[in-house]
């Protein structure tokens, strides 16, 4: 709890820093957009994670998934050492996902030559450049890079 609460005061101290030098309604307002930004990006997160549970089990609704989610995430963060717990989810996340690209690997069959096609450059179509635009600025947000900065900083890096 004492990491969440050095979080907020180095979060209010950035938001009092804005509002000192551009007045109380930039303030406010950058306030209001960083916390929009991060229900948005949460949101997505959270509403992926449930579609892929009912696809792993199939059963359950959103509500139920939703729920049992966000109690999970909200343990997670309550929960102390939570990096190292958060180290651990990943870790295992990834050994999951290289179980299931081997699998499908595995399933479909693999073509040297079919593979090597993908290496000539071709500028995508407006579509896919859309596409990738979209998908870019779900990772590059505020709000990771701020988590991300949380972290670092429980690691002592």
């Amino acid at each position: 709890m004492m990491e969440i609460e050095q979080m907020q005061k180095g979060v209010g101290h950035r938001r009092s820093l804005v509002r000192n030098k551009y007045g109380p309604i930039f303030g406010i307002s950058g306030g209001i957009f960083a916390f929009a930004t991060s229900i948005g990006y949460e949101t997505g997160n959270i509403l992926g994670t449930i579609l892929a549970l009912q696809a792993i089990f199939g059963f359950g609704s959103i509500p139920v998934w939703g729920t049992i989610v966000v109690a999970l995430a909200i343990l997670l963060l309550v929960l102390p050492e939570l990096y190292d717990r958060l180290e651990s989810l990943i870790l295992i996340l990834i050994a999951v996902m290289l179980i299931g690209f081997a699998g499908t690997l595995a399933i479909v069959g693999f073509s040297p030559a079919k593979t090597t096609t993908g290496l000539t450059p071709s500028f995508p179509s407006l579509e896919s450049l859309f596409l990738a635009v979209a998908m870019m600025s779900i990772y590059f947000s505020l709000y990771g890079g701020l988590y991300q900065n949380y972290l670092v900083r429980e690691k002592d890096y």
